[in-house]
């Protein structure tokens, strides 16, 4: 949600984050249970959830329920901020709350009401979206029926005007986030995703390992005794969660609270009297203080010691003659530089001359630099906005 408070100087943004730790204390068999699983396991026939699914969709989540009484508000766990012009944190807040008007809305839905003026990966409209994810789905092993192929977009669910213009504003404020990482020098690469799911049938046996047959195609003409399971289908799709404005905007505003809670674990905690983290002469935070936290960081290469394009291949940015491309340092600047050009998407094949410089990405008790995303503060990033599905968000 987004508040304004005496002009537009004055907009805040809330992020909900769904909270668990409201119904489930570290000590609960719940906690227990989950600590086993750390995290919610993903297969392409089920999902094994890290928390029960029927706690998490009737007392967790922020899918719209009801009761008797109307909409049943949700615990949140909520993540405030006010940008600067430059897209920069000005002042933050964390709170546990309670959210009552909530509105679920497929991404589909969401993506009919933003701007694609600032394309990803050349989608610069709805309908080139849509012919994407048409062209790209194949369904096995049939041939698929055009009742059959997605029309992203086709979700005709009707938003109020307040929330249509809400959605519009936040898009606006998380692309001056975006901007200000690109110019930090975030930048990543575009490769096409793809969506695969399974379709079973109600007589494919489950799990598929403890099945005593093998799963034969049913036709018409197959005997019953010989071929009780249907072929499970399985359907592959162009996966739109790079390209789409709604959810390279969400993915934003999850960025934007993990900064957030990185920068409120620093400064505050107990025993610090609200001072926080210490600091070295540097001004790098030691870690002395503070919430006990894991920050996500990815620290700079050290582009004195390594090299740049080997000699005798073909070189992938242009700009660069074959002696500055020797130069690691020559090479990580015009990759920056292509990435703030091109809205801080690269090419594959850009991304692979600064692949081998790249350090990894570790999760540490003192804040750093993430590199990759642009987070270059003192306080650096966290992750904390999927604690449903990941034990060290909860």
């Amino acid at each position: 949600t987004i508040v304004t408070l005496g002009g537009e100087e004055q907009e805040w943004i809330h992020v909900h984050i769904a909270d668990p730790t409201a119904l489930i204390h570290p000590g609960h068999l719940i906690a227990h249970a989950a600590a086993q699983q750390m995290a919610t396991i993903y297969y392409a026939t089920e999902t094994r959830n890290m928390l029960p699914l029927g706690m998490v969709l009737d007392n967790i989540s922020l899918v719209r329920r009801f009761d008797s009484s109307g909409p049943k508000p949700a615990n949140t766990m909520t993540m405030s901020c006010r940008l600067g012009d430059d897209g920069d944190i000005v002042e933050y807040k964390i709170r546990p709350g309670i959210v009552r008007n909530i509105i679920a809305t497929p991404y589909e839905v969401v993506d009919q009401h933003l701007s694609f003026e600032r394309p990803m990966g050349g989608m610069d409209s709805l309908a080139r979206l849509q012919e994407s994810k048409r062209m790209s789905t194949f369904i096995h092993p049939f041939v698929p029926t055009d009742a059959e192929l997605p029309r992203y977009g086709a979700n005709k669910t009707t938003l109020p005007r307040e929330a249509v213009q809400t959605l519009r504003r936040i898009q606006e404020l998380t692309r001056r986030h975006y901007d200000l990482r690109v110019r930090s020098g975030a930048f990543t690469r575009l490769l096409p995703s793809i969506d695969i799911t399974i379709n079973e049938g109600a007589n494919v046996a489950k799990p598929t390992y403890l099945m005593q047959r093998p799963v034969f195609l049913q036709t018409p003409h197959s005997s019953p005794e010989f071929s009780p399971l249907v072929y499970p289908k399985i359907v592959s799709s162009y996966s739109s969660v790079v390209v789409s404005p709604a959810h390279t905007m969400v993915a934003e505003m999850m960025i934007i609270a993990g900064r957030v809670s990185a920068r409120f674990a620093c400064e505050h905690g107990p025993g610090t009297g609200g001072g926080g983290m210490t600091a070295n002469s540097s001004g790098v935070i030691t870690g002395e203080r503070g919430v006990p936290m894991l920050f996500r960081s990815q620290s700079m290469p050290n582009l004195d010691v390594l090299g740049g394009v080997a000699q005798g291949l073909p070189l992938g940015i242009e700009g660069l003659s074959v002696s500055e491309a020797q130069s690691a340092r020559a090479v990580w600047e015009a990759v920056q530089e292509q990435s703030r050009r091109s809205n801080g998407i690269i090419s594959a094949k850009v991304f692979d001359e600064v692949r081998h410089m790249l350090n990894p990405s570790i999760l540490s008790c003192v804040p750093g630099p993430h590199t990759i995303m642009g987070v270059t503060d003192k306080y650096g990033y966290t992750r904390i906005t999927s604690p449903i599905r990941r034990l060290d968000d909860m």
